[in-house]
């Protein structure tokens, strides 16, 4: 790619000749023209004005981030914001339902590394969809996309595998639905929705949506 670059094709004509997406075709380039490490290449792009001496490759790399809706830094910036929102909305519907639990920021701050976004303070029991079984729950992971084979083995499969070596077994919610022959887990249960159903410690039946949790010890105890 950098050869026929120098020798005059521009990145976006380059992109589709090689059917890749022109931003991260950008990225590539970028990375052997300037001499950078891979993980130090969106440093690069954030501050290109000065880190990219090349007028020419500054002008393309612009060029291929308007011309890359799906994964050029603005996509990234709404999946940011999204995932944001969505981590907001599984935090009121645990307050909601009376779920002890620390956020992933409490978890940071007590110098965790691999942090789920909430790890419960009781385990839970959530019923599997596919199985139809009941399956402790120690954290949440939320996920606002879609759930497709390839990203969730690649990447959050990994990431999920993390969580339960950590804290036990846990859910991922994917909010716009998954692909129904994703692998099973069995520490991972996979949802596309906040389950309607917890089944809290000591209790035989589970708690359904709009019903009252049962009490902790503290709040009975004030009883």
């Amino acid at each position: 790619l950098a050869a026929e670059w120098r020798a005059g094709a521009d990145i976006t004509t380059l992109a589709r000749r090689c059917a890749y997406p022109p931003y991260l075709t950008a990225r590539l380039l970028i990375e052997v023209l300037c001499g950078v490490p891979k993980a130090k290449v969106g440093d690069v792009v954030k501050a290109a004005d000065t880190a990219i001496q090349d007028p020419r490759l500054r002008r393309e790399l612009r060029e291929a981030m308007d011309a890359d809706p799906d994964t050029g830094p603005a996509n990234d910036r709404v999946r940011r914001i999204v995932g944001a929102e969505y981590e907001l909305l599984l935090q009121r519907k645990l307050r909601g339902r009376r779920v002890p639990y620390e956020s992933e920021d409490e978890l940071r701050v007590r110098g965790l590394a691999k942090t789920p976004d909430v790890r419960f303070l009781i385990p839970l029991g959530v019923r599997d969809p596919r199985s139809g079984a009941w399956c402790e729950v120690n954290w949440i992971d939320s996920k606002a996309m879609f759930g497709d084979p390839l990203t969730y083995e690649s990447e959050h499969l990994p990431q999920l595998m993390g969580y339960v070596n950590r804290y036990g077994p846990g859910l991922v919610i994917y909010w716009f639905g998954f692909v129904e022959t994703l692998p099973v887990e069995s520490d991972i249960t996979v949802l596309a929705a906040f389950p309607d159903e917890l089944l809290f410690p000591g209790e035989e039946r589970p708690t359904a949506a709009g019903l009252e949790p049962p009490a902790t010890s503290a709040e009975a105890g004030s009883a």
